[in-house]
């Protein structure tokens, strides 16, 4: 099962952004919104934040930018402010930065996202102060530049 639901992903993935939308999604893109999460590791936790990102999509799949994050770790009671580039074709893209804590621990945060523009699944990992799993969902508003 795992096989063909990864192969189903590459399909639509392989797809021009025309095919897949109906529509040309071509421009640039300010994205805001929220990051809802989970972190797991010996002491699980809520991961809530908000992302601001600037975005350039291409009608053939391609996408690029940067993004900014801030959010809370409930676990280790700690702020955290991310900042990173972003890249991906169609649905699937990987992100990752530099991230700071409120407590001055210096890491990075890397996630692999499954998107659909307004709405992201990620899975990835923060480490600095120790490494632990984040399971999340992008909740973002597009607004076309």
């Amino acid at each position: 099962m795992r096989a063909v639901l990864t192969a189903a992903l590459l399909a639509l993935g392989a797809l021009p952004a025309h095919a897949r939308h109906g529509f040309d999604v071509s421009g640039d893109y300010l994205m805001a919104g929220l990051d809802l999460g989970v972190t797991i590791d010996d002491d699980a936790g809520a991961l809530l934040g908000v992302e601001l990102s600037y975005v350039e999509l291409d009608a053939a799949g391609p996408w690029i930018g940067l993004f900014v994050t801030g959010a809370w770790a409930s676990d280790l009671d700690v702020g955290r402010f991310t900042v990173g580039p972003e890249i991906g074709y169609g649905f699937g893209g990987i992100d990752g930065g530099v991230s700071v804590d409120t407590d001055g621990t210096l890491g990075g945060r890397a996630r692999a996202m499954l998107s659909v523009g307004v709405a992201s699944l990620y899975v990835g990992a923060a480490f600095g102060g120790g490494t632990r799993a984040e399971v999340g969902l992008l909740i973002k508003a597009p607004l076309e530049l």
